[in-house]
């Protein structure tokens, strides 16, 4: 039978004892397990139940009658009760039911419907059926059942106490032992308001870890959970403590004396005249197995870790799960840090997948939306408020209190008024529950709570390292410290600083480095402003990044590209700290060049392109006057370079002369010759080749003077890639053939694999592709050796596309993901957009049109996104010709005018290899449309904006 839907009842089964009746009798369990199994399939199917889950012994059955699922539940324990179990293997099934309204998502059931049942089966003994209110309710009109009451019961993680029946039967047993519920549990443990978010995995972890170790504490930040997951746990493990799990709360407490008095009260115990209170707990625990919950230990360490310590030596059997914003330091002890909620992904994620489903499966989303709906009535996460829920989540870094206090919000703000009031966070989320402990009750004060129980070293440190963003090595920390006068050994310190929960610590390919949440980075901040210790800690900041930047830059392009380029990017948001610093403060702007310039390259290879140029242009802007220095002739360089990798030759042009002259005034005859080549290149692509090679033809002759015979091979390279943007192919072939031969002479390998690339990209645009074959093999093997990622994927991309204008397919699918991979790697700008491209052709090729669509969409707006707009043109034709293969002629006639007008507006021609499938696809959409809907299509595409092309195209 089909899963039964909208009211349903639920029939939970499993096997008391079961875990000690595999480990002491496995054999006859194997068998015993088989007959139950097939019993229970049998009974269910019988009564026309749905069983949607098995797991080791327990069933999950759904049926569309309450009658039937009782039924059901009856026969079931009547055979189980006949069969003839081994004597030494008895099996006994305990059995609930509940009544409810579940939701159904990918083939399951979930909701509270589900969590309910659970905890009925729980409570109940072996051979006895338990109902909830909802079932009874609709078998009290059922002949044929019999109920007994057995009164309210709480139950794990219900915030409202059970109504619980029995079902009875004549042929089934009828008196069992009390349920086994919080009501009967000896335990102390608080009845929780609100429900308990998440949390699974970190659940499972704890209670594994109070099995193997006697002392286990929770630490972390405040308001991090330690608390409500504490609680959970000992929920969890109430039937394992038979004398029960007694919570002792420290955070009210000041003085250290009074710690054992907290744990004697707790238990009803009283000081015995002659006997020391330690004494007096330690009798009373002596016999007894119990879990002991110290929480809040922090600002009584010392006096939680001796009386710990001492009950742990003495009672065997007591166990300790303590709550602490460091460990306790007791010997045995096994302290895990409690992480924060599971919080949606980059902001660029949210944009294009903010919706409801995606952003639910975070924990944090779900707490938010959980607390919002208790305090606002017809609260709900939808489409519209979807993305700024899920980035008011991710700012608040998943702290279950700050979450807990944005959505109390919601009572008197909109979800977009308290995402844009989040820069003022402490003074935005105050206003907790009245009865929660005062360092609670707002955001500030969770953190005011640890910072207050720091020692002046400590607070120097914390308050120091938080001008760091998005994370710092230890380097960084001790260079920045070592200027503010910190004499303590940092390391040292940092590690105080991780006990107590206000630095966290992560590997990273082999590395340390530390990081402050943001809001506890944004609380020490606040600090070091009230020390007015935040100018020099920029200062310091900012020349430990200049100095970083300028040891990479040349790295960069080495064979350990791939390591500096990581290492860059992991203090990316360090470095856009150091230049927004500058920014604002117009008396270090020259430092701010200087910075921007040396980060030139790695905009460019990272394809941060728009970001870089901006960075550059606002911080050369700032400064009053522009020197003849080293630090502008590169910054205009800079400049240049990413402006021509976006394809605007104009401001390339304009930058690179402008550096050229600098370099000029300096008398760099170096300097000047790169710049010459650069310029000439630009110039080159705008169509002026005499003045190209004039330019070019001068860089040659000032390396030649310079008796730099690498540069001068260089500068006749770039001459034969002028010849190629004249279609000058037999010239292009003997000017890289005469570089090759010198790099060769030189042992440059690097610009050797180069020329050996270049010489295969004219072999490929003269269709001879066993040569460029050759060609692109060599090439890719040195540039495998010397372990330069970057330029390996793009010959990689080559060859691919040689493969497929060989009809080799597969061989082209398997280079073209090949570079895909480094590009991802490297997160390569260039490769993001152009490989997609040729791997949609492939995927074409292949009859794949959808995995092509996906390929070409991906290009496109990789391109779009970091402004080199000429990459996107393949997409947009392998669009086309995808749009003209599946018959939709004016969409694919309007995609082809666009990519035309793009490539006609940025000077960048189809190169010949590509051109024979264009123009057969351009032909059969004007044969399919007739010449007049073709040229008005054909003229509506070539008169779309660029943000109309990619919207256009993506539709």
């Amino acid at each position: 039978m089909g899963a039964p839907s909208g009211t349903v009842t639920f029939l939970f089964t499993d096997i008391e004892g079961s875990t000690r009746l595999w480990e002491e009798f496995p054999d006859a369990m194997s068998d015993a397990l088989i007959r139950h199994d097939s019993l229970l399939h049998d009974v269910i199917a019988r009564h026309n139940g749905h069983v949607f889950k098995t797991m080791g012994d327990a069933f999950s059955a759904a049926f569309s009658t309450a009658g039937e699922a009782a039924a059901a539940a009856v026969d079931a324990q009547k055979g189980l009760g006949a069969e003839q179990w081994p004597t030494d293997c008895p099996i006994r099934v305990r059995m609930a039911l509940h009544t409810g309204t579940p939701q159904w998502r990918d083939d399951d059931y979930f909701g509270p419907s589900l969590n309910r049942v659970a905890r009925l089966l729980s409570t109940a003994h072996g051979g006895q059926i338990v109902l909830s209110q909802a079932s009874a309710s609709l078998l009290s009109a059922i002949s044929e059942f019999a109920l007994r009451d057995l009164g309210r019961h709480r139950l794990k993680d219900l915030p409202q106490p059970e109504l619980v029946f029995q079902l009875v039967h004549p042929d089934l047993p009828q008196d069992f032992p009390p349920l086994k519920s919080l009501t009967l549990t000896t335990n102390n443990l608080p009845h929780q308001l609100t429900s308990f978010i998440g949390r699974d995995k970190e659940i499972e972890v704890v209670k594994s870890l109070i099995a193997s170790s006697r002392l286990v504490t929770l630490t972390g930040g405040g308001g991090s959970g330690k608390t409500r997951l504490a609680v959970r746990v000992a929920l969890e493990l109430l039937d394992r403590f038979t004398d029960g799990v007694w919570l002792i709360e420290l955070a009210a407490l000041t003085d250290d004396s009074w710690v054992p008095q907290a744990v004697a009260s707790a238990l009803g115990l009283r000081e015995e005249h002659g006997n020391s209170l330690l004494e007096t707990l330690t009798e009373h625990l002596r016999a007894r197995t119990m879990l002991l919950i110290l929480d809040n230990c922090e600002h009584l360490i010392s006096a939680c870790a001796d009386l710990t310590a001492a009950l742990l030596q003495r009672v065997q059997h007591l166990r300790v799960l303590a709550t602490s914003r460091e460990p306790l330091g007791v010997p045995g002890e096994t302290p895990w840090k409690v992480p924060v909620l599971s919080v949606p992904g980059s902001i660029n994620a949210l944009k294009s997948g903010g919706t409801p489903a995606a952003v639910s499966e975070n924990e944090s989303v779900r707490l938010f939306v959980d607390r919002a709906a208790a305090l606002t009535h017809g609260f709900t996460l939808n489409e519209s408020n979807a993305r700024s829920i899920a980035q008011i989540c991710r700012r608040l870094d998943g702290i279950p209190l700050a979450i807990e206090l944005a959505a109390g919000r919601t009572r008197f703000l909109s979800i977009d008024q308290i995402e844009k009031r989040l820069d003022d966070r402490f003074r935005l989320l105050t206003g907790g529950a009245r009865t929660a402990m005062p360092h609670h009750q707002t955001l500030r004060a969770a953190i005011d709570w640890s910072y207050d129980l720091l020692s002046d070293e400590e607070r120097r440190v914390f308050r120091t390292v938080s001008v760091f963003v998005g994370g710092f090595t230890l380097e960084a920390a001790e260079t920045l410290c070592s200027r503010q006068d910190v004499d303590a050994d940092v390391l040292d310190l940092l590690w105080r600083l991780i006990d107590k929960s206000l630095v966290s610590m992560e590997e990273a390919g082999g590395n340390s480095r530390y990081r402050l949440l943001e809001t506890v980075r944004e609380y020490a901040c606040e600090k070091q402003r009230e020390a007015g210790e935040e100018a020099p800690a920029r200062e310091s900041h900012l020349e430990y990044f200049i100095r970083y930047a300028e040891t990479a830059e040349p790295l960069i392009s080495g064979p350990e590209q791939l390591i500096w380029l990581e290492r860059l990017e992991s203090d990316h948001d360090n470095f856009r700290a150091a230049l927004d610093w500058c920014k604002s403060h117009p008396n270090v702007g020259e430092l701010g060049v200087r910075l921007a310039a040396s980060l030139s390259r790695f905009w460019q290879i990272h394809g941060d392109l728009t970001e870089g140029r901006r960075y550059l242009r606002e911080l050369m802007a700032s400064v009053a006057e522009p020197k003849v220095t080293h630090v502008w002739a590169s910054a205009y360089g800079g400049v240049a370079k990413l402006a021509w990798s976006q394809t605007d030759n104009a401001a390339a042009r304009e930058g690179y002369e402008k550096s050229l002259s600098i370099w000029r005034q300096l008398g760099e005859r170096t300097r000047v010759a790169s710049s010459l080549s650069s310029l000439g290149l630009v110039v080159a692509e705008q169509g002026e080749y005499d003045r190209a090679l004039e330019l070019l033809e001068e860089s040659v002759a000032i390396r030649r003077e310079l008796g730099d015979k690498g540069g001068a091979a260089l500068a006749i390279g770039n001459l034969g890639l002028v010849s190629i943007y004249k279609g000058e192919y037999d010239r292009a072939m003997d000017l890289y053939k005469q570089c090759l031969a010198q790099f060769r002479v030189l042992g440059d390998e690097d610009r050797a694999a180069a020329a050996l690339s270049n010489l295969g990209e004219i072999s490929a645009r003269l269709e001879d592709y066993d040569k460029a074959s050759q060609y692109y093999d060599e090439s890719l093997a040195i540039f495998r050796q010397i372990g330069d990622k970057d330029c390996t994927a793009a010959v990689l991309n080559h060859m691919g596309e040689v493969a497929l204008h060989r009809g080799g397919l597969e061989s082209a699918r398997s280079l073209c993901m090949q570079s895909l991979q480094i590009c991802r790697d490297l997160d390569a700008g260039w490769g993001l957009a152009e490989v997609p491209a040729r791997l949609g052709d492939i995927a074409r090729a292949e009859g794949k049109f959808e995995e092509a669509r996906s390929f070409y969409e991906a290009g496109l707006q990789h391109a779009w996104k970091i402004g080199e707009r000429r990459l996107g043109a393949p997409s947009l034709e392998g669009l086309a010709s995808l749009a003209i293969r599946q018959g939709h002629a004016e969409r694919a006639a309007r995609l082809f005018g666009a990519a035309e007008a793009l490539r006609e507006s940025l000077k960048w021609p189809m190169r010949p290899p590509d051109r024979k499938e264009y123009s057969h696809s351009v032909e059969a959409t004007g044969n399919s449309l007739g010449p007049g809907a073709f040229v008005s299509e054909w003229s509506a595409g070539r008169e779309m904006t660029s943000d109309e092309v990619l919207q256009f195209a993506l539709n």
